[in-house]
């Protein structure tokens, strides 16, 4: 096995002017652990949004329209379910499921002392955020209704 990769995309092709960039030798321990703390912030960036598309937007378009005890919304019923239906229901999966188990998965990696200069960790730490995915497969298929 090679102690470093290339890695792409930073540090490749060109720059303005037309001058090269220098390549950059990235540890492969490191690359390790940046794969599943990037998934896992990115997950924790994901469920913001979710939560503030929520907040901003599927609530207010639930307010009763002419005040309150009015069964008529903001947006009416069938406008929402098309536009933001299970919305809440993706929300209240990923933060109260998917997200904790990322983090717990990643927690290793968090740790500002880490040594892991064999990568032995970092693989194990890749390895349960893999189980993370395989585990909640089946939960993704919420997202069939996007993709229709």
């Amino acid at each position: 096995m090679f102690p470093f990769f290339w890695g792409g995309g930073r540090g490749f092709g060109k720059e303005k002017g037309g001058k090269r960039r220098r390549r950059r030798r990235v540890e492969l321990t490191s690359s390790l652990s940046f794969f599943p703390l990037c998934v896992f912030r990115t997950e924790r960036t994901y469920v913001k949004g979710l939560h503030q598309l929520v907040e901003l937007y599927v609530k207010p378009s639930e307010a009763p329209f002419n005040g309150i005890g009015s069964k008529e919304t903001v947006v009416p019923f069938a406008e929402r379910r098309v536009v933001f239906s299970g919305l809440e229901g993706l929300l209240k999966f990923h933060q109260d499921s998917f997200l904790p188990k990322l983090e717990a998965a990643a927690s290793p990696l968090l740790n500002p002392n880490l040594d892991d200069q064999d990568g032995t960790l970092s693989r194990a730490v890749a390895a349960d955020v893999g189980d993370v995915f395989r585990t909640y497969n089946p939960f993704m298929r919420m997202y069939s209704t996007y993709i229709k």
